[in-house]
Order: C-alpha cells, then structure tokens, then sequence
C-alpha cells in the first residue's frame, strides 16, 4: 500500500509539472476534468418523445382522451431520492416545459430540455414525477395547488424509477425517462359540485341527527 502511495504522488507530481511546463496540456486537462464532473452529474432528458428502448403510451391527454395541445399547459419534473412519497419529492431547477402548439406534428408532448437532478450522480437511482397544469392556474404547480388549479385540467404520472446513466454512456438512450407512461388529465370539480356535495352532506348529517325530546 506505501509504493502504490509513492506512485500515485509521484505520478501526481509529473501531471503537475507536465502542466506548468505545457501550457496546452493544462488547458486540455482542466477541458477534461470539467467534462468529466459535468457527465457525472444527475442529468436526465426531461421530454416524452424518444427515442426510448422499450415502446410504450408516453403521451398526455386532456380529460376526454385528446392527446394534450396548447402553450398554456406546462410540465414540471419533480425528483427525490428511491422510495419517496409524492409529497417529499421537489420540483427540478428550471422553468417548466410548455405543450406545443395545437396544430403541432407531435400532439400529447411538451417541449424538451436536459435537467440536473442535484444530489445524484453516475448510476445513482432516483425518483420522478411529471405534473402537467394550466398556466392559468398559476406560473407553478404549487401556485396551481394553492389556486385549487383555478377549475381547469390537471394531473400527475405515477412516481416512477430514473437511473443517472454512466458518463462513458453514448447510446441515443443515455438519459432517456424509460419508465414514464403517459397518463390523462383530470378536471377541477366546479364550485357548483362542490355546494352540491356539501349541501348533501348536511342533509345526511340533518336526518342521522337523533331527535330531542
């Protein structure tokens, strides 16, 4: 373990003097070490149109079965680590992804953008979810949530599994959200179903009321 210590510091030793004596290797080197810390860290291609390795129903559709058209639905990525319940996952850095236009070519998918997942690095596994509103509803989905999504369509995927692929990964998959299946959007209940809800539940709750004397 002592001579592989002395090699390791005598090689380090040579790579700094290569540099100092070699302007352009340095500059090579710090190129290299920099793409190697930005392949390494948690990136993953947060779109729905492929290529994928395993076919499968990656669209969105609106509440009657229409794959979903319109710049005024976005898409946020949200992330945590494997096990995570829905509440404890966090939205990606970034500004969410907007649908396309209704008379685009790809209909049921938002506009695609790489995103880092910070905390998670080479071959790591984390946890997704894709939620897709109305910007009228709010900028965020949290907005959105607090807006009770101003009556318009919504939805979430199913919490699914993402694994940071390796650096040396050149496939045309590397990054790919494999296991992400499209899923439809569900309508807000209006006001009115919820007065006709509540009105019903004060009238079962009248007649189990026990009668006084």
């Amino acid at each position: 373990m002592e001579v592989i210590s002395h090699v390791a510091l005598m090689s380090s030793l040579i790579s700094m003097t290569a540099m100092k004596c070699n302007p352009i290797f340095a500059a090579v080197s710090v190129l290299v070490m920099t793409l190697e810390s930005t392949l390494g860290q948690g990136t993953v291609n947060f779109q729905n149109t492929g290529p994928f390795m395993i076919e499968a129903d990656r669209l969105l559709r609106d509440s009657v079965g229409n794959p979903l058209v319109g710049t005024n639905y976005l898409a946020q990525l949200y992330y945590g680590p494997t096990g995570s319940l829905e509440s404890q996952l966090i939205s990606v850095e970034g500004a969410p992804r907007m649908f396309r236009v209704p008379t685009t070519i790809l209909p049921g998918t938002w506009v695609a953008a790489v995103r880092t997942l910070e905390g998670f690095t080479s071959l790591q596994t984390a946890s997704l979810q894709v939620r897709v509103w109305d910007i009228a509803a709010g900028a965020t989905w949290e907005q959105a949530v607090m807006s009770g999504f101003g009556n318009m369509q919504y939805g979430v995927s199913q919490i699914f599994p993402y694994t940071v692929p390796h650096p040396q990964d050149t496939t045309q998959f590397r990054g790919q959200m494999e296991n992400f299946r499209g899923f439809s959007l569900v309508p807000e209940p209006s006001i009115l179903g919820f007065a006709v809800v509540g009105a019903f539940g004060l009238w079962l709750c009248g007649r189990r009321s026990p009668q006084r004397p």
